[in-house]
This record gives structure tokens, sequence and C-alpha cells, in this order.
């Protein structure tokens, strides 16, 4: 599958190695990096402490963490995660 140079595919970026996420304001980023860490925290099983994630300002840090645990405490989101693991287990 090949992607326009303005999309970027989740599910399909390999969890390896260092990626550069740029893009402008109101685009995503956020959103693309927490759930890319939390696809290394399930996938992966990396632990908190063997994930690097910057960001250019104080206050995008504090949003990247707040969007990232939000994540992981809400109910459906947490339900979702589990059945796209299972989903993975099973089929491989």
């Amino acid at each position: 599958m090949t992607l326009a140079a303005n999309e970027f595919d989740l599910l399909g970026v390999k969890l390896a190695g260092s990626h550069l996420l740029e893009a402008g304001a109101g685009t995503g980023k956020t959103y693309s990096l927490s759930f890319l860490y939390l696809r290394l925290l399930l996938e992966k099983a990396l632990t908190v402490e063997q994930i690097v994630v910057t960001t250019f300002t104080k206050a995008a840090t504090a949003e990247l963490k707040t969007r990232i645990y939000s994540r992981l405490m809400t109910r459906y989101f947490v339900s979702c995660w589990i059945a796209y693991a299972y989903a993975l287990m099973t089929t491989r």
C-alpha cells in the first residue's frame, strides 16, 4: 500500500528504530505519538523506561503525558486494545 506524503499509517508503521513525526499545528501529532507509544507498550511489551518521546515545548510534553494517561485509564480504550492484542495473537 502506498501512502501520500501527507498520510501516516498508525497501524502500519514499524515499531523499530527512530522516527520523526513532523507536521503543522492541529494535524494530529499528539494523537499519533500517543497511539504509537501505546503500541510500543502493548505490541512490543516495552516498559515506560524503554521508550523515548521528545517534543519541542513543555506544554506539548504535558499534553502528551495527559493524553497517554487518559487513554490508558479509559475503559473503552483499554478494551479496544485488549481486543486488538487478542486479534494479533490469534492471527499469527
